[in-house]
């Protein structure tokens, strides 16, 4: 490997919000890696599932990659091969792994569980830092109790029951509107829409813009005020009537396969 990789990239523009779906474990500090033949780029985190990097330049989506590398604070070796997921326009570069190596994968696990608090003392210390957020949280579970309970007895077909959801996205959220989208052979089609939402049957832009940016990273993404982020046009966003809007990723079997959204003026 040189001894020079590619300098880490800045992170993404203020005020971009974000959160990973799969659980991952930052590097204490970026560290080079080869991720191709002669493509030295910078590791930054690692989950069971595969592992973020940055580097000077691109790479299409499905390259093939083969990892091996010393463990971050240990003498462990990590072998694997992946392919690339997605690709951030901040140059960042999430891969998958398609296969990693028995005494790899158990190496991962026991780093990734090391200096974790357990579930039940994080909760714990969240309920003490933040009552409304232990309120909150126990709202919500108590809201998907009764929106499973009720796609249960109604018997409703896939339709009508994503409509339902929709419909309670947006009662929920206090938005006017939203929408469910998943892929289809055609691309990622809207399945369900309540309320100033994409209408059922619009394919979605997956390619670019925020919608995008969740789908093809598996992050939470949010806008709070089209006005002021650079990463929207507000005068489209006042046309479709929308000022704030959060994107959450669809995800089976740990793929992303559609996107909801839910929006407010």
């Amino acid at each position: 490997m040189s001894s020079n990789p590619d300098p880490p990239f800045a992170s993404g523009p203020p005020g971009f919000v974000e959160q990973r779906l799969f659980v991952r474990k930052k590097v204490d500090t970026p560290l080079p890696i080869e991720l191709l033949p002669g493509k030295e780029v910078w590791l930054h985190d690692l989950g069971e599932g595969g592992l973020s990097v940055s580097g000077s330049s691109r790479l299409e989506l499905g390259t093939a990659t083969f990892l091996t590398f010393h463990f971050p604070g240990s003498n462990s070796m990590i072998e694997a091969a992946g392919v690339v997921a997605w690709c951030g326009s901040s140059g960042r570069v999430g891969v998958r792994f398609t296969r990693i190596k028995p005494d790899s994968s158990a190496a991962l696990k026991r780093w990734l569980k090391s200096g974790i608090p357990q579930p039940s003392n994080v909760a714990a210390k969240a309920a003490d830092r933040s009552p409304e957020l232990a309120s909150l949280v126990s709202r919500a579970e108590s809201e998907i109790a009764e929106l499973l309970a009720d796609l249960a007895s109604s018997a409703l077909r896939e339709d009508a029951a994503l409509k339902l959801i929709a419909e309670r996205m947006a009662r929920l959220t206090r938005a006017t509107g939203a929408a469910i989208a998943w892929r289809e052979d055609s691309g990622v089609i809207c399945r369900a829409s309540a309320g100033n939402a994409p209408d059922v049957g619009v394919k979605l832009n997956v390619d670019a813009g925020l919608t995008g940016e969740c789908y093809r990273t598996g992050n939470i993404v949010s806008l709070a005020d089209s006005d002021a982020d650079q990463r929207v046009e507000a005068d489209v966003c006042r046309q479709l009537q929308f000022r704030s809007l959060l994107i959450v990723p669809v995800v089976a079997a740990e793929e992303v396969v559609g996107v909801a959204e839910v929006f407010s003026p």
